[in-house]
């Protein structure tokens, strides 16, 4: 099963938010843009790839490790584009830096190594997918509109738990399913 380690964004507020620059985003007509479902809206720290049910209990213990971090509550400000704006494939709303999810993204990385899952080997950028880009024919106009978001605060996610999900592929999109979760102190 293709799976994944995150934190569901469960602020409505936020999630509001940030369904209403979708909506923006879609109204320009500027290319083909597949949106993230609202219930679908998350941060990931960890992809798995594909595991085996095999695996479920070593990533479940794994994850009871996480309960010694306290919740945090982490500002969800601004707009941006991977790679770069030339280039688009994902628009992402991101999170301010926080030395918790810092840590906790560095053990998952140590933790998982361990368990014979591969490092990521980009460097971590904290945020959460809202749209990928497959085609676009007015660049210009849709990088306007994400530059007036750029510093604009969202509110806040709530660190708080760990979910090991489980993602299966549609023809109407990912259904994402918690396999399992560790609430943090």
């Amino acid at each position: 099963m293709r799976s994944f380690i995150a934190v569901d964004l469960a602020n409505e507020e936020v999630k509001d938010k940030l369904v209403e620059i979708q909506k923006e985003i879609k109204a320009l007509h500027s290319g083909k843009i597949k949106l993230v479902k609202p219930e679908n809206l998350h941060l990931t720290l960890k992809f798995l790839g594909e595991i085996e049910d095999t695996e479920v209990e070593e990533l479940e213990e794994m994850l009871e490790g996480f309960k010694e971090y306290s919740q945090q509550e982490i500002n969800v400000s601004e707009l941006g584009v991977f790679p770069h704006y030339g280039y688009m494939k994902v628009i992402w709303a991101g999170l301010k830096e926080n030395e918790t999810l810092k840590q906790i993204k560095s053990e998952l990385e140590d933790k998982s190594a361990e368990l014979g899952f591969d490092r990521d080997t980009k460097d971590f950028h904290p945020h959460i997918t809202i749209g990928r880009v497959k085609n676009i024919w007015a660049k210009d106009k849709l990088v306007n509109k994400l530059k007036e978001f750029v510093d604009q605060d969202f509110g806040k996610l709530k660190l708080d738990k760990l979910k090991l999900k489980k993602s299966t592929l549609t023809s109407d999109g990912p259904v994402y399913e918690t396999i399992s979760e560790v609430e943090l102190n």
